[in-house]
């Protein structure tokens, strides 16, 4: 036989190499000497890890499923998934040279007037509640339609009114 470490010629049965002390396996594959049968002793089995892998798991998919439905949740109490979301725009004054949008997010909006070079911006809340809608800035709330079919929300003030529609 020869050592599997440096390939010099070893008698057999010897349980090292005599040139570089390498241990010597046996048929089984383990070292000379070491082979737990022809010691008397019984070889370790592996053993697989009993139960928790396929519980794991399941565990696992259901935090997974309860953190996505708490996400869409929120999500949609905070008015991100809205449909009433977005840019709308008042035409109703801009053969006067007037710019007018209304930009809602959630439960915010934002107000803004352009003309004759001249911006302004007001902020503030609004409330979607089926057809009526209210609009509160500074202190002052002002009461309006919304029509989900039109994608238009109607305020009148003052004996004004203005119709913005979702761009």
């Amino acid at each position: 036989m020869n050592c599997p470490s440096c390939g010099n010629q070893v008698a057999d049965g010897a349980a090292n190499c005599p040139v570089c002390g390498a241990p010597l396996m046996v048929a089984g594959g383990m070292p000379q000497g070491m082979d737990p049968m022809q010691q008397g002793g019984v070889q370790p089995q592996y053993q697989a890890p009993q139960g928790g892998g396929k519980k794991t798991g399941l565990i696992i998919g259901i935090a997974v499923a309860a953190v996505a439905v708490i996400a869409l949740i929120v999500c949609f109490a905070l008015g991100l998934f809205s449909s009433k979301n977005g840019k709308y725009v008042c035409d109703d004054y801009a053969s006067f040279g007037m710019d007018v949008t209304l930009e809602v997010k959630g439960s915010d909006f934002t107000l803004t007037m352009s003309a004759f070079g001249e911006t302004e911006s007001q902020k503030g809340t609004i409330k979607f509640k089926g057809s009526k809608v209210e609009l509160t800035a500074e202190g002052e709330t002002i009461e309006g339609k919304y029509s989900k079919k039109d994608k238009t929300i109607t305020i009148e003030e003052d004996g004004m009114s203005m119709t913005f529609k979702k761009k």
